[in-house]
């Protein structure tokens, strides 16, 4: 039997070394406001220098520097007034701040190989959007 989830993949059967939490009290954006990192997409660009903004006052440079492969979970809160993304636009709306997270080292690289990501998203409890991010070390 596998320790693989059907629905996302998620695997079970990993081990896990240390773990961080990253609150970032911002909200994110869906692929349809960021586009794609294709040419001279302005945007794109924006929302990478945007999230580097916010990844530095937010202290994350307290994660040490990736070694191996780790896992990434993100978690868009969404506030008063907005709804769920569809998955493609969720995924494609957080690339921007996974680019940023391997530029910060706290990932060797997004490829399969070093970074297994998982997305999902809820309801913000307190009505303010919100992403919060776990990295786990997968030994």
């Amino acid at each position: 039997m596998s320790n693989h989830c059907p629905g996302c993949g998620y695997d079970h059967g990993l081990g896990i070394g240390r773990s961080w939490n990253i609150l970032l009290p911002y909200a994110a954006q869906s692929l349809n406001q960021v586009g794609t990192n294709h040419r001279n997409n302005h945007a794109y660009r924006r929302a990478r220098r945007s999230w580097a903004y916010r990844l530095q006052r937010c202290n994350v440079l307290d994660v040490p520097p990736a070694e191996g492969q780790r896992r990434i979970f993100f978690i868009r809160q969404w506030g008063k007034g907005k709804r769920a993304y569809d998955y493609g636009n969720l995924v494609g709306g957080f690339k921007p701040l996974l680019d940023m997270i391997v530029d910060c080292d706290l990932l060797i690289d997004d490829k399969p190989k070093y970074c297994l990501d998982y997305y999902s998203q809820m309801k913000s409890p307190s009505g303010a959007d919100q992403v919060i991010i776990t990295l786990q070390e997968v030994l």
